[in-house]
């Protein structure tokens, strides 16, 4: 039955993220002896009570990591407008699919909130800069007649961000 499914039997069979959590959960069900009562119980957390060991890491491959950063950060074949415009998107999105293969769905998940938060933070960025600079001749941000209307923008940007 298992060869039916694709893959079965290769190394990439498991995403990363799956084989390390499968490995600890193999190494969480090793059990050992306990000194004082005799009975038997998970090495792991034993060790881990003990402090002689502070946590559990997988070693990482490097080889994955090196891609998913060159994807992050610098390649792109596009060029003139099209590189323009896949600069911004790569500025702004970060390669979540990459990221959830290699360190799991969590951190995943949290990259494409970041993602999120930041282009809806572009936003108020953009007003209160242009508040910042149409302040006007002896105004300042603190006493500039416009600060009621940045207000209003801050709330019904938040409803709608929310």
């Amino acid at each position: 039955a298992r060869c039916n499914y694709n893959g079965w039997g290769s190394f990439d069979f498991f995403s990363f993220s799956e084989r390390a959590h499968i490995a600890h959960c193999l190494l969480g069900k090793i059990a050992s002896e306990n000194k004082d009562n005799g009975i038997a119980c998970a090495l792991l957390p034993t060790l881990l009570h003990e402090e002689k060991i502070e946590a559990i890491f997988p070693p990482h491959d490097h080889d994955i990591s090196d891609k998913l950063f060159r994807e992050a950060c610098l390649e792109s074949r596009a060029t003139g407008y099209q590189y323009i415009r896949s600069y911004w998107f790569r500025l702004f999105s970060s390669p979540i699919h990459g990221i959830e293969e290699y360190y799991g769905s969590a951190v995943a998940f949290y990259f494409a909130w970041l993602d999120f938060f930041t282009v809806w933070l572009i936003f108020p960025a953009v007003a209160g800069f242009s508040l910042w600079y149409f302040r006007g001749e002896g105004y300042t941000v603190d006493n500039s007649p416009r600060i009621p209307l940045f207000s209003m923008f801050v709330i019904f940007w938040s409803a709608f961000f929310l």
